[in-house]
């Protein structure tokens, strides 16, 4: 009696997670599937193995994205540097060369 009780409570719940995902990713601009399948319900053991790699990979491309935009940062201040200081010296030999 306890699982004929809570079955449909389960369900809700599950479609109310189901229908949390869809206003989120439509709300990030992504389209979403209206009639769902077993291949497009997110709510699943494979959907939510499919959420857990796309959440991932995520992850993945922002981090790799934030090393790179820092390397770039750096490399563009070192090149700043380096042009500085060689500018610096060669200002410094024309002058000596002008003025012994």
């Amino acid at each position: 009696i306890l699982c004929i009780l809570l079955s449909p409570s389960i369900v809700f719940s599950l479609a109310l997670a189901e229908s949390a995902i869809d206003l989120e990713e439509m709300m990030a601009g992504k389209k979403v599937v209206v009639m769902k399948t077993r291949d497009t319900w997110n709510m699943s053991i494979s959907g939510i193995g499919r959420k857990a790699l796309e959440a991932a990979k995520d992850k993945v491309k922002d981090t790799l994205n934030q090393a790179i935009n820092k390397l770039t940062e750096q490399v563009q201040n070192g090149i700043a540097e380096f042009i500085d200081s060689t500018a610096d010296e060669i200002s410094k030999k024309a002058v000596n060369w002008f003025h012994p």
